[in-house]
């Protein structure tokens, strides 16, 4: 399982650590958006920091309506206590958990100021 809080402004963050090249590794915390359908954001710091392997390029419409290019690389999350690779789309925002990561979990948030964030894979006995 994999938990966090509710901040003052009512997003539902949870702290994650990614591996890049090497040893390299960060914890970040990360805002869950459920408008976004790919994996993860991270900052352009980030993905220097990690040595991240570009494996792409994106373009995507953005929240203000403007269309934005960015850089996809690839990255390693600890996610509910295995090694997950995942694809990182590199944009100057505060690091993003998409639907994609979040497939075949159950979402279990607690809307208000310190609330409660569950992300729990669903009892598949």
């Amino acid at each position: 399982m994999i938990s966090g809080r509710v901040n003052q402004d009512l997003e539902a963050v949870i702290r994650l650590r990614l591996h890049g090249s090497g040893n390299r590794e960060r914890w970040i915390e990360a805002t869950i958006d459920t408008g976004f359908n790919g994996s993860l954001t991270i900052t352009p710091e980030i993905a220097r920091d990690l040595e991240l392997k570009l494996i792409a390029r994106g373009t995507a419409v953005i929240a203000n309506g403007t269309r934005q290019s960015f850089n996809i690389c690839s990255a390693t999350v600890s996610w509910d206590g295995e090694p997950l690779p995942v694809a990182v789309d590199v944009l100057n925002n505060a690091p993003l958990i998409g639907m994609d990561l979040l497939k075949g979990y159950e979402l279990l948030i607690q809307v208000e100021e310190g609330g409660s964030v569950f992300i729990d894979a669903p009892d598949r006995s």
